[in-house]
């Protein structure tokens, strides 16, 4: 038995681990790992494409009432930067 066998088979094994507990641990809310990273990847781009649409509203309903998006897009830029510089986040482990 090779050093590079003994690695190759303990890599393999770790591997099929790891694999194992993305299916079967669950979270909180009685989902597996896997499917949670799913349903968030799912999320994300429903997400990416609501704000692509509110965008392109926001610009027509802009533009509609002569404002310039430009300057309306840097205000709301600038009051969400001052909203999120006042949040304290704090993330903890959740034991059972």
């Amino acid at each position: 038995m090779t050093n590079e066998w003994h690695t190759n088979w303990i890599r393999g094994c770790v591997q099929k681990g790891a694999q194992k507990g993305l299916i079967l641990q669950t979270v909180l809310d009685g989902r597996n790992v896997l499917d949670g990273v799913i349903q968030a990847r799912n999320e994300i781009a429903e997400f990416k494409t609501l704000i692509t649409a509110q965008g392109a509203t926001m610009d027509t309903l802009t533009r509609a009432v002569g404002a310039n998006p430009a300057d309306i897009a840097a205000t709301v830029q600038q009051a969400v930067k001052n909203k999120l510089d006042q949040l304290h986040i704090t993330v903890e482990e959740v034991k059972p």
